[in-house]
Formats: C-alpha cells, structure tokens, sequence
C-alpha cells in the first residue's frame, strides 16, 4: 500500500535477466510479469484509505522504516470496514429509513470530495488500458 505498490517476483527477474543477458541487443518491454500477489481493486483500495482516515476522507499509508512500529495496517482497516458496514447496516435497520437516506447522502458528500481527489492523484489503469508513455 505504501511504496511503489506490485513488484515481480524475484525468480521471475532473475530468469528475465539470465535469458536477456546472452543477447547484445536490448531486452524487450514486459508486457505480462509473474507477480507475487494479485492487484487490489478500486474499490478495495479506496475501502482502506477511507478508513484509515476514519472514513471521512482517503488517507495514505505511512510509509514504515526500519524500526518504525507500524500504527497503521491493512489488516486493522479490514476491521474498520467491518464495523462500519455492520454500523450502516444497524443505522438503516433502526433508525427511519429516510434519516438513514440522508445520513448516507450527506456522509457520500463529504467522502466523495475526498476519493475525487485521491482518484486524481492515483495512477488509476484499467485492466484493458495500455499504460501511458511520455
């Protein structure tokens, strides 16, 4: 979450580099690297950094160095995530289902601003688009 996000798995590098090695001419552009994890998707994605920022507004990871005691995990959002559907769930099951309503519209306001944001700064690429060159 913090950093430069996937990497290759170092076998794969490894084998890239021995076979591209022998060559004298340049190695070709990856198109499809071996990868150690599957991506996180949008919606996961923005999930986490919402509730890192107690889901008022996406905030970043901080980004932990060596000794560092890490105050903030994915695994503690994946708890905050709970407990905050399971609190919207028991809000519109008690509360009249208009005030629910507008809870939700009036907390989907103030987020929004903030995931607009965050979705303008992220490089955000579809599975089907190509990445952009300079």
């Amino acid at each position: 979450m913090s950093g430069a996000g996937q990497r290759p798995t170092p076998e794969y590098v490894w084998s890239q580099i021995q076979k591209n090695s022998e060559g004298l001419t340049d190695a070709q552009l990856d198109q499809s690297p071996e990868f150690a994890r599957e991506d996180v998707s949008w919606l996961r994605y923005v999930s986490l950094f919402l509730a890192h920022g107690w889901f008022l507004r996406p905030k970043a990871f901080p980004l932990a160095r060596k000794g560092d005691k890490r105050s903030a995990r994915p695994s503690r959002m994946n708890r905050r995530i709970g407990f905050f559907v399971l609190g919207w769930i028991m809000l519109f099951s008690f509360v009249p289902l208009q005030w629910a309503i507008a809870g939700f519209a009036l907390w989907c306001g103030v987020a929004w601003r903030g995931i607009a944001t965050m979705n303008r700064q992220q490089q955000n690429i579809t599975s089907g688009e190509p990445p952009a060159t300079s």
